[in-house]
């Protein structure tokens, strides 16, 4: 069994490079995924965005860099705005619909990378306000509006919304933190969000910045059923192996003792699109249980690597797991710190 160390401090994969750039990340069959401002909204798109052409979103007179894109192809026009704001999702909805002139209200609500959205559907246009990164001083706003003319078109439209993810925004704070509510524990400049959804027995969390991503799932097997840890990390392997686009796919495995839990290492390399990507995979795999913690970057930029190295080096298992961090706003005056819970004032 291997400890882990330095040695495995290679790097991960997911590139974006550049300030407020528009910039493609990997392609797909009839759609290309974009990173659209900095932070980032990653969004696969039906053609090449352009800055501007959401007649609906006011650019602000000090920005110099773009603040709303659009693309068309397949019988989709998709437009993406980001907005400085302090109206809720809701209100910004409706004053979206009213400058396209279609009352929007929604039709729909939820989470979408650890913040509040909402969205609409219509006969031919779908939207979603995505709403602020919550504790930020200052933070944006998203809207994404696709428009369509028949079925076909809908159908695409929903593949694009399903994928949409976006970046964390406000200063890091480098701290201790769970990984999710697992036994596992490392330094990390956000706090990692839960991803909503119905799947049983699989819970997932999320946190992406800076281009790079970090990921945990927990997992525990139906009633009645054990996990198989040669079987499980099988699919994990192909599962990455087969998404479309994905070639040159390379992989290894290492154990390795991480304080007295045994686990194992997967690294994994392979094309997608027109960028490289490697992935390592963390994985403890028990009978009723399977913890993954998963990261990506993109090898070739160096802050990347020194983020992954700072991770890997504080990794470590926690008695005591405390998760749901946030950064608050303490007395008003200019102070902020991350904390569990908001903070009250004395009586």
């Amino acid at each position: 069994m291997k400890i882990l160390d330095r040695r495995l401090v290679a790097v991960v994969c997911f590139a974006i490079v550049g300030i407020f750039a528009v910039l493609p990340v990997s392609g797909q069959e009839g759609l290309s995924r974009w990173a659209l401002g900095r932070p980032s909204l990653l969004i696969d798109m039906p053609g090449d965005p352009s800055g501007g052409g959401a007649a609906w979103a006011e650019k602000s007179m000090y920005s110099i860099f773009p603040s709303s894109w659009s693309a068309e192809g397949s019988g989709v026009r998709v437009e993406v705005a980001r907005i400085y704001t302090a109206k809720s999702p809701t209100d910004l909805l409706a004053e979206i619909g009213q400058k396209v002139s279609v009352p929007m209200t929604p039709s729909g609500r939820g989470q979408l990378s650890g913040r509040e959205f909402v969205n609409f559907s219509g006969s031919n246009r779908i939207a979603a306000v995505i709403g602020n990164d919550g504790g930020v001083m200052g933070g944006a706003s998203w809207v994404v509006m696709a428009t369509f003319k028949d079925a076909a078109g809908r159908a695409l439209a929903g593949t694009i919304f399903e994928g949409i993810k976006v970046e964390r925004e406000g200063a890091r704070h480098w701290a201790i933190r769970s990984l999710g509510p697992t036994f596992l524990a490392s330094e990390l400049p956000f706090e990692l969000t839960k991803i909503p959804s119905n799947e049983s027995g699989r819970t997932r969390y999320e946190s992406s910045f800076d281009g790079m991503d970090v990921r945990v799932t927990d997992e525990t097997p139906s009633a009645g059923s054990n996990f198989d840890k040669e079987t499980t990390l099988k699919n994990f392997i192909d599962g990455y192996r087969g998404r479309v686009g994905v070639t040159d796919f390379t992989s290894t495995r290492e154990k390795y003792k991480l304080d007295t839990r045994e686990g194992e290492i997967v690294t994994m390399t392979f094309k997608r699109g027109n960028r490289s990507y490697r992935v390592y995979d963390i994985a403890f795999i028990e009978k009723q249980r399977a913890v993954v913690a998963s990261i990506q970057i993109d090898p070739n930029r160096a802050d990347h690597a020194d983020t992954t190295s700072r991770i890997l080096r504080s990794l470590k298992t926690a008695r005591n797991p405390v998760y749901g961090w946030k950064t608050y706003d303490v007395g008003g005056k200019g102070l902020y710190m991350d904390l569990p819970v908001a903070p009250s004032t004395l009586k």
